[in-house]
């Protein structure tokens, strides 16, 4: 006696299963692709951080311009150091926003079926 094979849905369709095997190796292509560009961004802006926070703290400390008495050359260092720290800050949010729509980090899922389906909430 033979058992009946029965045809899973995946496979019933060979296209349809080589489509789905495709694109889930695609997205993990992509997925590991995004992870490996946010940690080389990370890493290069902490770098900058690191440079400018070592530079202020031990090469310009010895700055020895004074301005009624106060380390004017230090200060102005320290108030130049903030702003390159809101410069990462805006340099990180604008490089992972191109990635995100370059290569698709998986937050944007749920807003393009929201896009999709004009905004309606299909569950309720």
């Amino acid at each position: 006696m033979t058992q009946a094979h029965i045809p899973s849905p995946l496979t019933a369709n060979s296209d349809s299963a080589d489509a789905l095997r495709a694109r889930a190796t695609g997205k993990a292509l992509r997925h590991r692709l995004y992870w490996r560009k946010t940690l080389q961004i990370t890493f290069a802006l902490l770098s900058v951080w690191l440079l400018v926070t070592l530079l202020i703290g031990l090469w310009v400390a010895d700055w020895t311009a004074q301005l009624f008495g106060w380390p004017v050359g230090y200060w102005a260092a320290s108030q130049g150091a903030l702003g390159v720290y809101c410069l990462i800050v805006w340099a990180y949010a604008w490089l992972m926003d191109r990635l995100g729509e370059r290569l698709g980090d998986g937050a944007d899922d749920s807003a393009d079926a929201d896009r999709r389906n004009g905004g309606r909430d299909d569950a309720n």
